[in-house]
Protein backbone atom coordinates (compact mmCIF):
# COMPACT_ATOMS: atom_id res chain seq x y z
CA UNK A 1 0.00 0.00 0.00
CA UNK A 2 1.12 3.57 -1.18
CA UNK A 3 1.99 5.71 2.34
CA UNK A 4 -0.70 8.43 2.42
CA UNK A 5 1.91 10.83 2.52
CA UNK A 6 3.20 10.06 -0.76
CA UNK A 7 -0.45 10.41 -2.49
CA UNK A 8 -0.58 14.11 -0.75
CA UNK A 9 2.81 15.03 -2.07
CA UNK A 10 2.04 13.69 -5.35
CA UNK A 11 -1.53 15.40 -5.24
CA UNK A 12 0.35 18.67 -4.28
CA UNK A 13 3.34 18.39 -7.07
CA UNK A 14 0.65 18.37 -9.55
CA UNK A 15 -1.79 21.06 -8.13
CA UNK A 16 1.14 23.91 -8.16
CA UNK A 17 2.20 23.32 -11.90
CA UNK A 18 -1.35 25.71 -12.31
CA UNK A 19 -1.06 29.10 -14.57
CA UNK A 20 -2.97 30.86 -11.53
CA UNK A 21 0.43 30.89 -9.51
CA UNK A 22 -1.62 29.54 -6.32
CA UNK A 23 0.64 27.61 -4.12
CA UNK A 24 -0.77 24.45 -2.25
CA UNK A 25 0.72 22.74 0.30
CA UNK A 26 -1.11 19.46 0.90
CA UNK A 27 -0.68 17.08 3.87
CA UNK A 28 -1.74 14.08 5.07
CA UNK A 29 -3.33 14.85 8.43
CA UNK A 30 -4.67 17.20 10.54
CA UNK A 31 -2.16 18.05 12.78
CA UNK A 32 0.38 19.09 9.62
CA UNK A 33 -2.43 20.99 8.70
CA UNK A 34 -2.18 24.01 11.39
CA UNK A 35 1.69 23.95 11.44
CA UNK A 36 1.10 24.78 7.67
CA UNK A 37 -0.62 27.96 8.08
CA UNK A 38 1.43 29.02 11.59
CA UNK A 39 4.49 29.04 9.65
CA UNK A 40 3.70 30.59 6.19
CA UNK A 41 5.39 33.96 5.35
CA UNK A 42 4.34 37.60 5.24
CA UNK A 43 4.88 37.25 1.37
CA UNK A 44 3.97 33.49 1.09
CA UNK A 45 0.41 32.44 1.62
CA UNK A 46 -0.08 28.65 0.35
CA UNK A 47 -3.39 27.05 0.05
CA UNK A 48 -3.53 24.49 2.47
CA UNK A 49 -4.90 20.97 1.87
CA UNK A 50 -5.67 18.25 4.56
CA UNK A 51 -5.77 14.04 2.71
CA UNK A 52 -7.67 11.62 5.27
CA UNK A 53 -7.70 8.34 4.60
CA UNK A 54 -11.81 6.82 3.92
CA UNK A 55 -11.64 3.14 3.16
CA UNK A 56 -9.39 1.01 2.00
CA UNK A 57 -8.34 -2.74 1.09
CA UNK A 58 -5.65 -5.02 -0.02
CA UNK A 59 -7.23 -7.54 -2.59
CA UNK A 60 -5.12 -11.04 -1.94
CA UNK A 61 -3.02 -11.87 -4.68
CA UNK A 62 0.24 -14.02 -5.54
CA UNK A 63 3.69 -12.49 -4.85
CA UNK A 64 2.44 -8.91 -5.69
CA UNK A 65 0.60 -5.74 -4.12
CA UNK A 66 -3.54 -5.10 -5.11
CA UNK A 67 -5.33 -2.26 -3.07
CA UNK A 68 -7.82 0.15 -3.36
CA UNK A 69 -7.90 3.51 -1.26
CA UNK A 70 -10.65 6.45 -0.64
CA UNK A 71 -9.29 9.45 0.31
CA UNK A 72 -11.04 13.02 0.56
CA UNK A 73 -9.56 16.18 0.34
CA UNK A 74 -9.98 19.25 2.21
CA UNK A 75 -8.73 22.60 0.39
CA UNK A 76 -9.03 25.71 2.72
CA UNK A 77 -7.91 29.21 0.74
CA UNK A 78 -7.16 32.40 2.36
CA UNK A 79 -9.51 35.36 1.74
CA UNK A 80 -7.97 38.28 3.15
CA UNK A 81 -4.83 38.77 1.95
CA UNK A 82 -5.61 41.91 -0.31
CA UNK A 83 -7.34 40.42 -3.58
CA UNK A 84 -10.41 40.35 -4.86
CA UNK A 85 -12.96 37.51 -3.04
CA UNK A 86 -14.74 36.47 -6.40
CA UNK A 87 -10.90 36.34 -8.16
CA UNK A 88 -9.56 34.19 -5.35
CA UNK A 89 -12.19 31.73 -5.48
CA UNK A 90 -12.87 31.83 -9.38
CA UNK A 91 -9.12 31.10 -9.90
CA UNK A 92 -8.78 28.38 -6.77
CA UNK A 93 -12.15 26.59 -8.86
CA UNK A 94 -10.45 26.36 -12.35
CA UNK A 95 -7.37 24.91 -10.81
CA UNK A 96 -9.16 22.31 -8.92
CA UNK A 97 -11.99 21.48 -11.57
CA UNK A 98 -8.84 21.07 -14.23
CA UNK A 99 -6.95 18.04 -12.37
CA UNK A 100 -9.81 16.54 -10.97
CA UNK A 101 -12.32 16.18 -13.32
CA UNK A 102 -9.81 13.57 -15.70
CA UNK A 103 -9.07 10.12 -15.36
CA UNK A 104 -5.37 10.00 -14.34
CA UNK A 105 -2.87 6.91 -14.56
CA UNK A 106 0.61 7.76 -12.92
CA UNK A 107 3.41 5.24 -11.96
CA UNK A 108 4.65 6.12 -8.04
CA UNK A 109 7.52 5.02 -6.49
CA UNK A 110 7.08 4.08 -2.80
CA UNK A 111 9.41 1.85 0.05
CA UNK A 112 11.45 0.65 -3.21
CA UNK A 113 7.99 -0.45 -5.14
CA UNK A 114 6.57 0.87 -8.05
CA UNK A 115 2.86 0.85 -8.61
CA UNK A 116 0.59 1.91 -11.76
CA UNK A 117 -2.31 4.03 -10.01
CA UNK A 118 -5.55 4.93 -11.12
CA UNK A 119 -7.12 7.93 -9.77
CA UNK A 120 -10.77 9.03 -10.10
CA UNK A 121 -12.51 11.89 -8.27
CA UNK A 122 -15.98 13.27 -7.45
CA UNK A 123 -16.42 16.72 -8.76
CA UNK A 124 -15.08 19.26 -6.66
CA UNK A 125 -17.99 20.43 -3.97
CA UNK A 126 -17.67 24.13 -2.47
CA UNK A 127 -18.35 24.40 1.17
CA UNK A 128 -19.39 28.09 2.87
CA UNK A 129 -16.71 31.48 3.66
CA UNK A 130 -15.67 31.57 7.54
CA UNK A 131 -14.10 32.77 10.07
CA UNK A 132 -11.62 30.34 10.70
CA UNK A 133 -9.07 30.04 13.39
CA UNK A 134 -5.42 30.69 12.43
CA UNK A 135 -6.84 31.78 9.27
CA UNK A 136 -9.32 34.10 9.22
CA UNK A 137 -11.97 34.66 6.32
CA UNK A 138 -11.59 31.64 4.28
CA UNK A 139 -13.64 29.15 1.86
CA UNK A 140 -13.13 25.75 1.65
CA UNK A 141 -13.64 22.76 -1.06
CA UNK A 142 -13.70 19.00 -1.03
CA UNK A 143 -13.11 16.07 -3.03
CA UNK A 144 -13.59 12.61 -3.07
CA UNK A 145 -10.50 10.29 -4.68
CA UNK A 146 -10.36 7.17 -4.82
CA UNK A 147 -7.07 5.46 -5.82
CA UNK A 148 -6.57 1.86 -7.50
CA UNK A 149 -3.16 0.30 -6.80
CA UNK A 150 -1.45 -2.27 -8.57
CA UNK A 151 2.32 -3.31 -8.09
CA UNK A 152 4.68 -2.95 -11.33
CA UNK A 153 0.88 -3.06 -13.14
CA UNK A 154 0.17 -1.98 -16.91
CA UNK A 155 -3.50 -0.33 -16.54
CA UNK A 156 -6.29 -0.52 -19.18
CA UNK A 157 -4.97 3.20 -20.29
CA UNK A 158 -1.78 2.28 -21.28
CA UNK A 159 -2.99 0.43 -24.08
CA UNK A 160 -4.43 2.48 -27.38
CA UNK A 161 -5.98 1.01 -30.10
CA UNK A 162 -6.39 2.82 -33.94
CA UNK A 163 -8.61 2.18 -36.99
CA UNK A 164 -7.49 3.41 -39.89
CA UNK A 165 -5.24 6.00 -38.54
CA UNK A 166 -8.10 7.25 -36.17
CA UNK A 167 -8.35 6.20 -32.17
CA UNK A 168 -10.42 4.47 -30.92
CA UNK A 169 -12.15 5.96 -27.65
CA UNK A 170 -13.15 2.85 -26.40
CA UNK A 171 -14.74 2.43 -22.48
CA UNK A 172 -13.89 -1.57 -22.70
CA UNK A 173 -11.93 -3.42 -24.64
CA UNK A 174 -11.46 -7.63 -25.06
CA UNK A 175 -8.67 -8.76 -27.58
CA UNK A 176 -9.36 -12.77 -28.01
CA UNK A 177 -7.05 -15.42 -29.16
CA UNK A 178 -8.94 -18.25 -30.92
CA UNK A 179 -7.18 -21.45 -31.29
CA UNK A 180 -8.69 -24.03 -33.76
CA UNK A 181 -8.73 -27.60 -32.49
CA UNK A 182 -8.18 -30.84 -34.23
CA UNK A 183 -10.59 -33.10 -34.25
CA UNK A 184 -8.79 -36.26 -32.40
CA UNK A 185 -6.39 -35.56 -30.23
CA UNK A 186 -2.70 -36.51 -30.78
CA UNK A 187 -1.26 -39.45 -28.52
CA UNK A 188 1.69 -40.48 -27.02
CA UNK A 189 3.18 -43.44 -26.65
CA UNK A 190 1.92 -43.40 -22.80
CA UNK A 191 -1.84 -42.86 -23.94
CA UNK A 192 -1.71 -39.05 -22.64
CA UNK A 193 -3.95 -37.00 -24.86
CA UNK A 194 -2.83 -34.08 -26.54
CA UNK A 195 -4.65 -31.09 -28.71
CA UNK A 196 -3.16 -30.14 -31.74
CA UNK A 197 -4.02 -26.31 -33.05
CA UNK A 198 -4.15 -25.98 -36.61
CA UNK A 199 -4.99 -22.29 -36.74
CA UNK A 200 -5.62 -19.20 -34.61
CA UNK A 201 -8.01 -16.03 -35.26
CA UNK A 202 -7.70 -13.08 -33.58
CA UNK A 203 -10.77 -10.83 -32.32
CA UNK A 204 -11.16 -7.60 -30.90
CA UNK A 205 -14.15 -6.62 -29.09
CA UNK A 206 -14.98 -3.01 -27.99
CA UNK A 207 -17.10 -0.82 -26.25
CA UNK A 208 -17.32 2.70 -27.51
CA UNK A 209 -19.24 6.13 -27.01
CA UNK A 210 -20.93 7.34 -30.36
CA UNK A 211 -20.24 9.90 -32.14
CA UNK A 212 -21.88 12.26 -34.85
CA UNK A 213 -18.76 13.61 -36.37
CA UNK A 214 -16.95 12.12 -39.34
CA UNK A 215 -13.90 9.71 -39.54
CA UNK A 216 -14.59 6.79 -36.72
CA UNK A 217 -17.97 7.89 -35.84
CA UNK A 218 -18.82 7.86 -39.69
CA UNK A 219 -17.00 4.39 -40.16
CA UNK A 220 -18.85 2.73 -37.22
CA UNK A 221 -21.99 3.71 -38.06
CA UNK A 222 -21.56 2.54 -41.24
CA UNK A 223 -20.78 -0.52 -40.59
CA UNK A 224 -23.81 -0.78 -38.86
CA UNK A 225 -26.07 0.49 -41.80
CA UNK A 226 -24.21 -0.98 -44.78
CA UNK A 227 -22.59 -4.10 -45.48
CA UNK A 228 -19.58 -3.39 -44.71
CA UNK A 229 -17.19 -6.05 -46.21
CA UNK A 230 -13.93 -3.27 -46.33
CA UNK A 231 -10.51 -4.47 -44.88
CA UNK A 232 -9.66 -2.12 -42.33
CA UNK A 233 -6.06 -1.89 -40.56
CA UNK A 234 -5.84 -2.09 -36.32
CA UNK A 235 -3.15 -0.99 -34.57
CA UNK A 236 -2.57 -2.65 -31.26
CA UNK A 237 -0.24 -0.75 -28.91
CA UNK A 238 0.26 -2.46 -25.25
CA UNK A 239 2.64 -0.59 -23.34
CA UNK A 240 5.62 -1.12 -25.19
CA UNK A 241 4.51 -3.78 -27.90
CA UNK A 242 2.95 -2.59 -30.36
CA UNK A 243 0.94 -5.06 -33.53
CA UNK A 244 -0.99 -3.96 -36.50
CA UNK A 245 -3.82 -6.48 -37.86
CA UNK A 246 -5.88 -6.66 -41.06
CA UNK A 247 -9.56 -6.50 -39.67
CA UNK A 248 -13.45 -6.79 -40.94
CA UNK A 249 -16.24 -6.14 -38.85
CA UNK A 250 -18.20 -8.88 -37.54
CA UNK A 251 -21.20 -8.37 -35.13
CA UNK A 252 -21.87 -4.65 -34.55
CA UNK A 253 -24.50 -2.83 -33.48
CA UNK A 254 -25.52 0.50 -32.27
CA UNK A 255 -27.52 1.11 -28.82
CA UNK A 256 -30.02 3.57 -28.53
CA UNK A 257 -32.59 4.44 -25.48
CA UNK A 258 -34.33 7.22 -24.23
CA UNK A 259 -32.31 10.72 -24.12
CA UNK A 260 -29.67 8.30 -23.17
CA UNK A 261 -25.93 8.80 -25.81
CA UNK A 262 -26.07 6.27 -27.94
CA UNK A 263 -22.86 3.81 -27.59
CA UNK A 264 -21.60 1.05 -30.36
CA UNK A 265 -20.59 -2.82 -29.62
CA UNK A 266 -18.17 -3.38 -31.76
CA UNK A 267 -16.64 -6.23 -32.89
CA UNK A 268 -13.01 -7.01 -35.53
CA UNK A 269 -12.19 -9.87 -36.83
CA UNK A 270 -8.39 -10.63 -37.96
CA UNK A 271 -8.90 -11.14 -42.12
CA UNK A 272 -7.20 -12.93 -44.53
CA UNK A 273 -5.25 -11.24 -47.31
CA UNK A 274 -6.58 -11.82 -51.16
CA UNK A 275 -5.41 -14.97 -51.85
CA UNK A 276 -2.28 -14.30 -54.08
CA UNK A 277 -0.82 -11.69 -51.99
CA UNK A 278 1.69 -11.55 -49.81
CA UNK A 279 1.31 -11.28 -45.55
CA UNK A 280 1.75 -8.00 -46.25
CA UNK A 281 -1.11 -7.19 -49.25
CA UNK A 282 1.29 -6.49 -51.77
CA UNK A 283 0.84 -8.62 -54.89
Amino acid sequence: MIALETLAKQIETNLNLNSKGIKFAVFADMGKFKKAVSTRTEHEHYTNGVLKVIDSAVIPTQGMTVATQSVMLEVVAELTFGKDQEEIIRNHRAVLDSYFTEFRVELISDDDKSYSVNMTSSIVSTGEPQIRPEIGSSMTWYVRIDYGFIENGLNSLNCTFTLDGVTVPYSSATITNRPQIEEIPYSNTAGVGKNVVTARTRGFDFQVPAQASEGLGQILLLAVLDDDTVKHTLTVKFGTVTRTYTVVFGQTNVVLQGVQNAGHNISLIEAAVDIGDNDDGTA
